[in-house]
């Protein structure tokens, strides 16, 4: 395999065990609030690491798992429309191998936040049932917490497999003592 392809299968496992684990362990922690924004975390990481298209593309196909998936309650495709736009976000930061842990934070709440917003604009124009203003806050706190320790993994993982990257090779040097 190439390592472009193996950047894309790191991408599909990432975003696969990220919505298995939002779904089935974050939910059901006893939290306030809603769940902990797993998947929003590991898209935002795809989208700094591999760029627009790449994040936008594991924003979608995020989002339509967790909007298929069982306990899933709310209109079918409001969460892949939120994760691509997220995703396609995260991916037109130029540069993010210099952000400092507390613009990572700053960023993931932004974005969080943004996200938050947005989904309860459209599930409440959908006419379907909305969560709690007071909500927002629980969610973007635990999403930028997650998102400080989450995000650094992602983007190293997709980073070590990049196509142009150069291994250093070591080369011993013959010494010239004869």
């Amino acid at each position: 395999m190439t390592p472009k392809q193996w950047q894309y299968l790191i991408m599909g496992l990432l975003v696969l065990s990220a919505v298995i684990l939002q779904t089935v362990v974050a939910a059901r922690l006893p939290l306030p609030g809603p769940p902990l924004g797993l998947t929003l975390v590991v898209i935002v990481g795809i989208g700094l690491a591999a760029g627009t298209t790449a994040g936008a593309a594991s924003g979608f196909s995020a989002g339509l798992l967790l909007d298929l998936m069982p306990p899933a309650q709310t209109t079918i495709g409001v969460s892949a429309l939120l994760l691509l736009v997220v995703g396609a976000l995260a991916g037109r930061i130029t540069d993010p191998r210099g952000l400092a842990p507390a613009q990572l934070a700053g960023l993931t709440a932004a974005l969080a936040s943004g996200m938050w917003l947005l989904g309860q604009g459209l599930l409440w124009l959908l006419g379907d049932p909305v969560a709690p203003l007071s909500w927002l806050v629980w969610f973007v706190l635990g999403t930028t917490i997650l998102g400080v320790v989450v995000i650094p993994a992602v983007t190293w993982a997709l980073r070590r497999m990049e196509p142009g990257r150069r291994r250093r090779r070591r080369f011993k040097t013959a010494s010239a003592a004869g």
